[in-house]
């Protein structure tokens, strides 16, 4: 399950970044999380409830910003949104193979040399005490 190992990842860095800043308790950690880790947003949300019991995180709430794939054509320099990641069994299967991952062709001038802008991050953007 992805959203377990995404909530542990993001719960130790909260914790770590709250203790280096003296803080007693968090009460808001924002996130931005790109589709390409194939997460379903309840699921997410509850492994971060169910991981955040350590008391200085116990009523922190999450604000999850979801980052769409997005390209752009290294030819044209056209920008484009990769829609199949709607379907959460290709997300899927691109997160347990990234490698694999082929970009569709730029649908302005056809190319087929892309570069991937955004959309499988996941960052702490920030937390609040």
């Amino acid at each position: 399950m992805h959203e377990l190992a995404i909530s542990e990842t993001i719960c130790k860095i909260i914790e770590k970044e709250a203790k280096n800043r003296n803080m007693e308790k968090v009460r808001t950690a924002k996130l931005k999380i790109g589709v390409m880790n194939a997460f379903q947003r309840e699921n997410l949300d509850l492994c971060l409830k169910d991981y955040a019991k350590n008391p200085l995180m116990a009523e922190m709430q999450f604000v999850i910003e979801e980052v769409p794939v997005k390209l752009e054509c290294t030819k044209c320099n056209h920008n484009f949104t990769d829609d199949r990641f709607a379907d959460h069994d290709f997300a899927h299967k691109v997160a347990h193979a990234p490698a694999l991952y082929l970009p569709p062709a730029c649908p302005t001038c056809k190319c087929e040399s892309i570069k991937l802008i955004s959309g499988n991050e996941m960052k702490l953007v920030s937390i609040e005490a």
